[in-house]
């Protein structure tokens, strides 16, 4: 399967947002957001620049099959937080989510030399292959893979 991964543009906020709220809708924390919510959170990055925020996008000819952010925590000099991972179901493991998460990581890296990237995730394995470690090992498993809470993951670089 070939893809290619680029940066959203505003035009592909809509199908973007529809991609992600299609993808979560069974996740116990995700199921009153919109594609409304969703159109909202992701035109912070072009809208607002108050927020450093930047998405892609990945590819299969013209069907957009996976989007993922990064923005720059607005608390904390040089941590970033990744945002927003979603892969079409029928495009997961095959690489796609691995590729978003390390364009965002190129992309950070390619204006911060040192910092921290934080992500939430229920699949903490998934990073913990890509140099992530885990902020705590007592978080209950049951807990995680029902969606009820998710894992704290960090790289340092």
């Amino acid at each position: 399967m070939q893809y290619t991964i680029r940066e959203m543009s505003e035009s592909d906020i809509e199908e973007c947002a529809k991609l992600v709220v299609e993808t979560y809708q069974h996740d116990v924390i995700w199921l009153d957001w919109t594609v409304d919510d969703t159109i909202r959170d992701l035109r912070i990055a072009f809208d607002s620049p108050k927020y450093k925020e930047k998405y892609f996008v990945a590819e299969v000819g013209d069907e957009t099959i996976g989007v993922a952010g990064v923005a720059e925590s607005f608390m904390t000099c040089s941590a970033f937080e990744l945002c927003y991972a979603t892969v079409k179901p029928e495009y997961q493991r095959k690489g796609v989510g691995t590729a978003l998460t390390m364009k965002r990581i190129e992309y950070i890296k390619s204006f911060r030399k040192h910092g921290s990237i934080l992500t939430s995730s229920r699949f903490p394995d998934f990073f913990k292959k890509l140099g992530f470690k885990r902020v705590s090992d007592d978080l209950d498993e049951d807990d995680i893979e029902s969606g009820i809470i998710s894992e704290i993951c960090i790289l340092k670089f």
